[in-house]
Formats: C-alpha cells, sequence, structure tokens
C-alpha cells in the first residue's frame, strides 16, 4: 500500500536527484507525486524550477502559475509564497520579459518582508536580500540602472549582516553591483565592489 511513506521517499529522492542536476529523473519523480497526491503550490513550484532548469520555459511558467493559484492565504505562508513569485519572476526576466517579471518579484519581496515580521519582532532574512538582487537584475535588464543600483546596494548590506562576511551570496551580489557601476561609468566605485567580490572568492 502506498501510504505517506512512499510519497515521502519519492519527494527526497526527487530533491537529490535535483541537487546532483540529474533533472529529467528529478522531473519525473515529481509527476509521480504529482499524480498519486494531486496538485499542490509546493510541488507545482518544485515542477516549474526543474523545467526551467530544463530551459523548458512554457512548461516551467504554466507550473509557476499553477502555484500561485494554489497557495494559501496567512500571513504563515507568506515565505513559502514569496519563494513561487520569486520563481515565477525569475523566469520571465531569463524569459527577457523584465517589464513582466518586475511586479511579480516586487510581490516576493513583500512577502519576505512580511514574513520577516512574524511573532511581533523583526527578524532580518538574506530571503529579502535575494528577492532585491532578483528586482535589481530586472531592473537592469529594463534599462533602469538607477533602479537596479538601488536594489543592488540594499541586497549587499543585508547579506553582510545576514550570511556573513566570506559567503558566496555576498560575493555574487557584489560582483552583480561592480559590474552594474562599471556599467553606470563609476569605474572606481565598481572596481571596489569587484575586488572586493573576488577577495571573497579567493578565500573560499
Amino acid at each position: 500500500m502506498r501510504g505517506k511513506w512512499h510519497l515521502k521517499a519519492i519527494q527526497s529522492k526527487a530533491f537529490c536527484c535535483f541537487k546532483q542536476y540529474r533533472f529529467r529523473e528529478a522531473l519525473a519523480l515529481f509527476k509521480e507525486q504529482e499524480q498519486l497526491m494531486g496538485p499542490s503550490a509546493p510541488l507545482a513550484e518544485n515542477i516549474g524550477h526543474v523545467c526551467s532548469s530544463l530551459s523548458e520555459y512554457d512548461e516551467a511558467e504554466r507550473y509557476f502559475r499553477l502555484a500561485t493559484r494554489l497557495l494559501p492565504d496567512g500571513r504563515q505562508h507568506a515565505k513559502n509564497s514569496g519563494g513561487v513569485y520569486l520563481g515565477l519572476g525569475l523566469l520571465l526576466d531569463r524569459r527577457e520579459r523584465p517589464r513582466e517579471a518586475l511586479p511579480i518579484l516586487y510581490q516576493a519581496l513583500e512577502l519576505y518582508v512580511d514574513s520577516c515580521h512574524m511573532s511581533g519582532r523583526f527578524v532580518e532574512s538574506s530571503l529579502v536580500a535575494k528577492a532585491r538582487m532578483s528586482l535589481g537584475h530586472a531592473h537592469e535588464h529594463a534599462g533602469e540602472l538607477s533602479k537596479a543600483e538601488e536594489h543592488m546596494r540594499e541586497a549587499v548590506g543585508i547579506f553582510s549582516r545576514t550570511v556573513g562576511e566570506q559567503s558566496p551570496l555576498l560575493a555574487g551580489a557584489l560582483g552583480s553591483l561592480g559590474k552594474l557601476r562599471v556599467r553606470q561609468g563609476a569605474l572606481a566605485d565598481g572596481a571596489r565592489h569587484l575586488v572586493r567580490a573576488l577577495g571573497i572568492e579567493v578565500d573560499k
């Protein structure tokens, strides 16, 4: 009899395959899970990420949009909901549709910020920084470089405070900000961020 432990085993194996870049196997397992338990927001999001990794963007977008329709209400679900909107926004930006991606990414940011206010106190999260970096890239692709710089600078500060000065996440954010500043013509400032990013990568 196929019970909850069978479903958990399928899910665990699917995540392992995904982390090993065995995307076709992961997709087959997630689809099997979908057949057994029906659609859900987390499962649709997982399938969307796998399809995106396989460059099957139409299918990925279909599943991400399905996930948004299946999301539960309530602040306690804000973090998970933010992940769905972030995934959809990133996909649209990857498909060279930054104008369409931006309002969805702002929705992800709002949900992540909301999740930081749980239990009556504010706890800063690196997820907010990830959303801001995604917004930075989308604004850059839309040609709005000042807006892009604003979000990337915010992300750098949050990453520095939440994951530390030696994190690859901070290095990536600094690298993106540095290249953006060079594009803006601020060569000295861009070089400063790029050197800092390189230092973290070398230490790592």
